[in-house]
């Protein structure tokens, strides 16, 4: 109780001492002015501030003083006291936490004067000892600090600054400006060896937090492998956007809806912009994204700049609020229009929007627009702090980029942590009745996965960890300006092994039933992707291409509807769907999607019958695989049986239920059934898909030859 009295009555000195002095100064101009009756008003003023510092003048002692200037001369004497007691309370204050920082450990620093930096300092303060470095210029914030028992430091040189951090469990430093950022950790990694008295003790994990996206990518770079720190640079554009993705995610199985749309400037909007391109569409998928906002040079700088801006649609228009909600309802509108008549019976809603990067008032205004216009669009305000907007927010988002990183849990998000989020938020799109590699998702998507029991959250956590290193060592690189890579059937074979020895890779630990050779191949394929989701760029290493290209994929996804719709012909239409009668510009765009997945799953059944793709003119084995002498009859019912599973994974995901009758509106499809319910003449489909993989690589001069074979690369 003493501990909190004393920072109220300090605080109580410092609003009441202010308000003293005025009411001295007052008294002093009215008491002189009754005592001095001769004396200018000028003079009376004089008299008062010689007062304030206690030099009463005194005229005559026979006059008696007014009351004013009487009781004025002991206002002043009081202000003088309280001041001088205010101004020693502060400086033993100040020492005092100086000495407690000292002698402090197993306590969070927290370095800078940002108001980023006084909110973690207050949430890392409600679990543990924190000692605040650097925000002693802002004494509303000192006061603040010090309110939640915070030790608030201003150490004076590098060995003042070594025994402050001396002890520490974590460093974060979070400044006003990068350059100051920067500065701060040239100064910790000054003095790093120092902080470690021995080798025994581990290195202190120091999170730098910068605004340039950029920068954070360099600092990365150049700050790996430090020996006495354990170094995480956080860029806010990243996390904050990354967290906005994860939470309302631009592309949903089970909805059809517009592009996305963001609508911004700054690093924050073209850190936006690139996610989307970068983690939310795989080799072949075509998601555009619209984007605009009081200035668009961003945007023009990040077409030119990134590979795969090449769907980034800018919107040239005289800016504002209004403007902008009828620019997004004519996007949906062309959209829609454009869209051919469909059958997949997904929900249609409006496009989902992002503003982020603009000023508060703007956002919001913004927002309610758009909300107005587009109801049944999605749409997110990213504000400075949701203090008042969010009371006010009826029909739309709004997330504070305060909020989110002032989240310790976010700021301490390593990459593998990152990696494992996005692994665990795939696991969760899957029906709980279609186990993952990870076993059977839960039905609360509310629970993250740090609510998760440690056992459960260690899965995740072991294959994010060896990820990285992983696809490298497999024909991957880590490239912003590469285009999404794509594995081949030899690196997903090699990915696979390295998978199973982490999740199992005991005697007494091994595969469940669940997770055969074709659902650990298929998750393997989608890992660029999914590492891409987590904020990293994934390409094909240098001089090495994917081993389908875009053009490729398109080009073979109109060929496979070309041999459904002969299927559909020999067996007489045995799906009895109206895609057999339709050409593929007529197809939906759900559909024209599942050609194209099929196609991307050309290298996960080539792992799974052990063959590689190469090059015609490479293979000294090309006749052996253009006359499909390996695809035997039961490798093509084995086979058949994957593709028909992989089809039945995208009707699931989109929310399509078993039923007697297929009815797209209504979801459900009388051919989500297990395999051994089919027909021969619906078998026929799947053994179809599997047949036609030779023939339909050669339109594209690519053949196959057996794994480990003189002509196979390894």
């Amino acid at each position: 109780m003493g501990s909190d009295a004393r920072p109220n009555r300090q605080r109580l000195l410092r609003r009441v001492l202010p308000v003293l002095a005025i009411a001295a100064f007052v008294l002093a101009v009215v008491g002189y002015g009754q005592y001095l009756p001769t004396a200018s008003f000028v003079n009376c003023l004089f008299y008062a501030l010689n007062l304030m510092v206690l030099n009463f003048y005194s005229a005559d002692a026979a006059v008696d003083v007014p009351l004013p200037l009487d009781v004025a001369r002991y206002l002043a004497h009081f202000v003088a006291g309280g001041t001088l007691l205010l101004t020693v309370l502060t400086l033993m204050r100040a020492r005092r936490d100086h000495w407690n920082a000292l002698r402090k450990s197993g306590h969070v620093a927290v370095i800078g004067s940002s108001p980023l930096a006084i909110e973690l300092a207050k949430n890392y303060a409600s679990d543990g000892p924190v000692c605040a470095i650097g925000a002693n210029e802002d004494h509303a914030a000192v006061s603040m600090l010090r309110n939640h028992r915070i030790l608030v430091v201003d150490p004076e040189d590098d060995a003042d600054m070594v025994r402050v951090l001396h002890g520490a469990t974590r460093i974060v430093i979070a400044e006003v400006t990068d350059a100051a950022a920067v500065r701060a950790l040239t100064r910790i990694m000054h003095v790093a060896d120092q902080l470690r008295r021995n080798a025994t003790v581990p290195p202190i994990p120091v999170i730098v937090i910068v605004e340039n996206p950029q920068l954070a990518r360099s600092l990365k770079r150049s700050l790996v492998g430090h020996a006495d720190l354990v170094l995480d640079v956080a860029c806010a554009a990243e996390r904050v956007v990354l967290g906005l993705l994860r939470e309302f995610e631009p592309v949903r199985d089970d909805m059809l809806r517009p592009p996305p749309v963001v609508i911004g400037s700054g690093p924050v909007a073209s850190e936006m912009v690139h996610r989307l391109l970068v983690g939310w569409q795989s080799p072949g998928e075509h998601l555009d994204v619209m984007c605009f906002g009081p200035d668009v040079g961003w945007a023009h700088r990040l077409r030119t700049e990134s590979s795969v801006a090449s769907r980034l649609n800018v919107l040239e228009t005289t800016w504002s609020p209004e403007l902008a909600s009828r620019a997004v309802a004519a996007h949906t509108q062309r959209w829609r229009t454009a869209m051919p008549a469909r059958s997949d019976g997904r929900a249609e809603a409006g496009p989902i929007v992002y503003l982020v990067g603009l000023d508060d008032a703007t956002a919001f205004t913004t927002a309610a627009n758009v909300a107005r216009r587009l109801p049944s669009s999605t749409i997110v305000a990213l504000v400075s702090s949701s203090e008042g907007w969010s009371a006010l927010s009826g029909d739309f988002a709004v997330r504070s980029m305060l909020d989110v990183l002032s989240d310790t849990a976010v700021i301490e998000t390593n990459d593998d942590r990152q990696l494992a989020e996005a692994l665990y938020d795939d696991h969760l799109r899957w029906p709980t009745d279609i186990p993952t590699v990870f076993g059977a998702s839960t039905t609360d998507r509310a629970i993250s996965l740090r609510d998760l029991p440690d056992e459960s959250q260690a899965p995740f956590l072991r294959v994010a960890a060896i990820v990285p290193e992983a696809l490298v060592r497999n024909g991957c690189s880590f490239d912003e300006d590469g285009e999404p890579a794509l594995l081949y059937p030899n690196e997903i074979v090699s990915l696979a092994t390295e998978l199973r020895a982490a999740l199992w890779s005991t005697e007494t630990t091994h595969a469940p039933d669940t997770v055969d050779e074709y659902r650990m191949f298929e998750f393997v394929a989608r890992l660029p992707q999914l590492v891409c989701r987590a904020g990293f760029a994934v390409a094909r290493q240098p001089g090495t291409a994917n081993p389908l290209s875009l053009d490729q994929i398109e080009l073979l996804a109109r060929a496979a509807h070309s041999g459904y719709r002969v299927t559909s012909i020999t067996t007489g239409n045995a799906t009895e769907s109206d895609n057999a009668n339709r050409e593929w510009a007529d197809l939906s765009e759900f559909t024209k999607e599942s050609n194209r997945a099929q196609i991307r799953d050309i290298p996960v059944k080539l792992a799974c019958a052990g063959r590689q793709l190469v090059r015609a003119s490479d293979s000294p084995h090309s006749q052996d695989s253009q006359d499909s002498e390996w695809l035997t009859d039961e490798l093509a019912e084995r086979l058949g049986h994957f593709e028909h599973r992989r089809w039945e994974y995208v009707h699931r995901l989109a929310r399509y239920r078993s039923a007697t009758d297929t009815d797209h509106q209504q979801r459900t499809h009388k051919l989500l059934t297990p395999w051994e319910n089919l027909t021969d003449d619906e078998k026929h489909y799947d053994f179809d898909v599997v047949r036609q993989i030779p023939a339909m690589l050669a339109q594209v001069g690519l053949t196959t030859v057996a794994m480990h074979s003189p002509g196979s690369p390894s």
